[in-house]
């Protein structure tokens, strides 16, 4: 199996879950080891409370991607790049707050990297359109 990550189609709830599991001891050391009104305690804790709605929120939407479409063609299209936008936007974001961890063991370069194209299809209109 390609582990390599090159669309936000292939994200999975694992991803999301690897990514937080990875996050959250990182945080909570931090937490547990700096005095309340210190900046790196104010940090970690802002990211935790940003970790803990985006990994649901994001989770949700990939699970979304997976159940039947609803409405018309035209419903179903916009309903599905109104998603896949928010996937984007939710990765991207989850990513950033691992990044800064980029070179500790268990960093996952092949998977944890911001995305900016939806699947092949789009890949193939932005290659088209980049000559």
């Amino acid at each position: 199996m390609d582990r390599m990550l090159r669309w936000s189609d292939e994200l999975s709830s694992s991803d999301v879950e690897t990514i937080e599991r990875f996050l959250v001891p990182r945080l909570r050391q931090v937490q547990d080891t700096q005095p309340p009104e210190s900046d790196e305690h104010r940090a970690a804790a802002g990211v935790s409370n940003l970790l803990s709605e985006v990994v649901p929120i994001l989770s949700s939407y990939i699970q979304a991607m997976s159940l039947p479409p609803l409405g018309t063609a035209m419903e179903r299209s916009a309903n599905a790049e109104r998603l896949s936008s928010a996937i984007l936007l939710h990765w991207n974001w989850l990513v950033c707050m691992a990044e800064p961890w980029r070179e500790e063991p268990g960093f996952d370069h092949v998977r944890w990297k911001r995305l900016y194209i939806r699947n092949a299809e789009q890949q193939a209109l932005v290659e088209r359109f980049s000559q």
